[in-house]
């Protein structure tokens, strides 16, 4: 069957939408949405189109559990072990700033956030003390980045209803994710930025002194003088050797709950498993590492084996003797790698990509998006 693709109108021309702009970015999630606000902040005259490829959001801005995302300190504990001191360190000034660029962005009030401690649970009296035992390292090396000298600490929440001993992160908060993004997505069209949506970036040339965007259902090619990658886990697709993998994840919401147990956003299993609740519901969601899913995980889906595991978790864990029904099911894409470092760079004088955000959208995409204006703000002023 022939593929139908869109022939832009002179009216549509005239009024409505250019093919030819400044920058074009690729990728409408939180750092691509990030980068159109920070350089129409700049500067207001640039002409700025956003192309993304879903009808709404992205891979998971769109559609993340709504965690700041700082990190546990199991998580810090195996970043230590794998990538060294400095990186982890790093890593986690990164996430910090980023959360405060994406607040003083958008405002606390305005996409629901709480700063709400998080809780790090577990199930093994072993775990637990090895985990707590380093409390003291990590408040010393995060005081300066989180301001205070206690970022971790044993909970006092001994009476949790599911039985596991638990550390207690105050850097950590949660919030709305869908008031976010929307925050984001009418911000950037404000400050005068075009944004198109289901449209999927079939590849790009250099061609003199443009670049040359074809689009697999437009007839029409798009041009720009600089172009902006931050389609993260979409990002193989345009570019060859990134090292970047994309993972998918599954998540839950319960319908209402009377008198549920949670009053903070929790981690278990080095973050893998992660759960909250919004009002009087509790969304789960993560458990990826124990299924090995064979296909495409570019692709949103649901894993039932995944989901089902996530629902026994639910009811043998949280809410045992408690009647519930999953109320709404889906999935996000994320990018990881060997590396977690997320990859911010040109890829030549005229292509900047930021990508890579190895599950920690909601903590760097503002810092990311914050970074790339920067390099092509300085590259505009040459």
């Amino acid at each position: 069957m022939a593929v139908y693709k869109h022939n832009i109108s002179f009216w549509e021309q005239q009024s409505l939408l250019q093919l030819q702009y400044d920058v074009i970015v690729v990728g409408a999630g939180i750092s691509g949405l990030s980068t159109a606000i920070q350089l129409l902040t700049h500067d207001d005259t640039l002409k700025v189109l956003i192309l993304e490829k879903l009808p709404i959001g992205a891979g998971a801005s769109s559609r993340n559990a709504g965690f700041a995302c700082i990190g546990s300190i199991s998580e810090l504990e195996s970043d230590l072990k794998n990538y060294g001191f400095d990186h982890t360190i790093n890593t986690v000034r990164r996430r910090i700033n980023g959360l405060r660029v994406l607040l003083d962005q958008l405002g606390e009030h305005e996409i629901g956030y709480e700063h709400k401690s998080g809780c790090e649970v577990f199930e093994d009296k072993l775990s637990f003390e090895a985990n707590a035992a380093r409390i003291p390292f990590w408040n010393e090396a995060l005081e300066d980045y989180t301001y205070t000298k206690a970022t971790f600490k044993k909970s006092n929440q001994n009476s949790m209803k599911f039985h596991f001993s638990s550390i207690e992160n105050c850097a950590e908060g949660l919030l709305d994710t869908g008031k976010m993004y929307a925050r984001l997505y009418n911000k950037a069209i404000s400050l005068g930025a075009k944004i198109l949506n289901s449209c999927n970036v079939a590849n790009y040339e250099e061609v003199n002194e443009y670049i040359v965007l074809n689009l697999s259902n437009f007839e029409d090619s798009f041009r720009c003088k600089h172009l902006v990658l931050c389609s993260n886990a979409f990002s193989n697709s345009l570019v060859e050797n990134l090292n970047l993998t994309p993972c998918r994840n599954q998540i839950l919401v319960t319908s209402p709950i009377d008198k549920h147990p949670l009053n903070h956003g929790y981690h278990f299993d080095s973050g893998y498993i992660y759960f909250r609740a919004i009002g009087d519901r509790i969304l789960i969601g993560g458990a990826r590492n124990y299924f090995s899913e064979e296909d495409n995980q570019e692709h949103f889906g649901l894993n039932r084996d995944n989901i089902d595991y996530l629902k026994r978790f639910l009811s043998e864990r949280i809410l045992p003797g408690v009647d519930y029904r999953i109320d709404a099911c889906w999935s996000g894409v994320l990018s990881g790698g060997i590396d977690r470092t997320p990859i911010v760079k040109y890829l030549s004088d005229r292509v900047l990509i930021g990508v890579r955000l190895g599950g920690m959208g909601v903590a760097i995409g503002s810092s990311i998006g914050q970074e790339l204006a920067e390099m092509l703000i300085r590259k505009l002023n040459d």
